[in-house]
């Protein structure tokens, strides 16, 4: 979960693109007759799994919430590393009344913002499936696909890396149910959603000088790059027709964290979440977990952040540094109990917090150890990290990991988990694996060697 924000922003981001193909043609539905029940139903709070350029996440949310009559907007929040959002609106474009999304994001001071139009709406007894595309390029560039089961969303995005590919393929799959429509319910109320009525007009369609790509490959995507503009001047820098500008009724919440040495060296992890986390002896379980409603992750050196595009209601935020470098709530980490915040539409909040001033995790948190698949999880750190050199007739240290079983042989017996912790001689040799690679392998001798 920690790395998902470099992965799903930078499958989306491509600087070659010259692969000719013709435009694809663009029909909108005409949501007057049939499609304006999508943004209902993805009111909500919504929890599961994420699949993205092959990483599994076993734990992911988003929040979908009414920002007018007419506009519902999420948005994963990574951290240090950027943020993606999707927000979906009824507009006018190519002569019909419709549904467009926008989606895009900041990822090392790269902006991207792209529209899709829906394009197909097919119901049957047990779903119901929706379909947006590139609004320029069509189907043959991008489009994602949303299909709704009662309390349940599979949400898939396909990419040709904005005309890089000759075709697009699956960046990301995501699994869920409705944990919880509380917080939609109430901000329906306040913004009096749902309406047919144009958020934003688009009749005019786009200016294509202004938009990423060649005659042949044009895509409805503005780009820009600073080091050191935020969002507000890389979106008019991008000239880009809808910007943060333009949405009402979010907020900002600039967090100014106050760190000694020792946190200076660690990440920080941040959980907004509609119920409280941590009291004062710790982060107790995992029964509220599922509560989160934002978790980004700041490099060891950061220590001020900014929320944007944030839902405006109240929020609990607890506060760990990852003392272990583990990359989740374990023993000795250092937790702040959870603090109650509200955030007032249209307010730019500013707050600051003392990390110093936590909890010493002091009890192992059995519920954080989620159980961990041999195939999903254990296999392709392997194969990525270690099967050059620890396969074939002659692995290195005759330690052959090509196999399950080879694997679990090597931790009860050869302290395998022993080697890739020792910092003194490291496994790879050219430096230990990142602490999530084997906090997961640690975890799945814990949890009983899962297929």
């Amino acid at each position: 979960m920690r790395k998902i924000s470099i992965i799903i922003l930078i499958g989306l981001i491509s600087s070659n693109f010259y692969k000719n193909y013709s435009y694809e043609k663009v029909n909108p539905i005409d949501i007057n007759k049939e499609g304006l029940g999508l943004l209902e139903k993805l009111q909500g709070h919504w929890v599961g799994t994420n699949e993205v350029l092959g990483m599994k996440f076993p734990w992911f949310s988003f929040d979908y919430r009414a920002i007018s009559p007419s506009h519902i907007h999420g948005i994963f929040e990574g951290g240090t590393s950027g943020n993606l959002l999707t927000s979906f609106f009824v507009t006018n474009f190519k002569g019909k009344r419709t549904i467009m999304a926008r989606n895009g994001g900041v990822l090392n001071g790269i902006y991207r913002s792209s529209y899709f139009v829906l394009d197909r709406v097919e119901h049957s007894k047990d779903e119901d499936y929706y379909r947006l595309v590139d609004a320029i390029g069509g189907e043959k560039l991008m489009y994602m696909e949303l299909m709704f089961k009662k309390e349940e969303l599979v949400w898939n995005v396909y990419t040709s890396q904005l005309g890089a590919d000759s075709k697009p393929s699956k960046h990301m799959e995501f699994k869920a149910k409705r944990n919880s429509v509380l917080l939609a319910q109430k901000a329906a109320e306040q913004v009096g959603f749902p309406q047919n009525k144009i958020a934003f007009d688009l009749s005019k369609g786009f200016n294509t000088t202004q938009l990423y790509g060649n005659l042949e490959r044009k895509t409805a995507t503005f780009l820009s790059k600073s080091s050191h503009l935020d969002v507000y001047d890389l979106a008019k820098k991008a000239q880009d027709v809808i910007t943060i500008a333009d949405y009402p009724f979010l907020s900002t919440l600039h967090m100014k964290l106050i760190k000694n040495p020792a946190h200076k060296k660690v990440k920080t992890f941040i959980y907004l979440s509609s119920e409280p986390l941590a009291d004062k002896v710790g982060f107790k379980s995992m029964e509220a977990f599922n509560s989160v409603l934002l978790f980004p992750e700041l490099n060891p050196t950061v220590s001020e952040f900014r929320f944007t595009y944030l839902h405006p209601g109240d929020y609990f935020i607890t506060i760990i540094s990852d003392t272990d470098e583990n990359g989740e709530v374990s023993m000795n980490d250092i937790v702040l109990p959870s603090q109650l915040i509200t955030i007032l539409p249209e307010e730019n909040k500013e707050m600051v917090i003392a990390v110093e001033k936590g909890v010493v995790q002091k009890e192992h948190i059995n519920d954080f150890i989620k159980p961990i698949s041999f195939e999903e999880d254990v296999e392709v750190i392997i194969q990525n990290m270690c099967l050059f050199c620890h396969s074939g007739d002659l692995p290195s240290g005759g330690l052959d990991l090509s196999t399950k079983e080879n694997i679990k042989k090597a931790i009860e017996e050869n302290g395998l988990l022993y080697r890739i912790n020792n910092m003194d001689n490291p496994m790879p040799p050219e430096g230990l694996l990142d602490g999530e690679y084997r906090t997961t392998i640690e975890n799945w001798q814990k949890t009983g060697f899962n297929d």
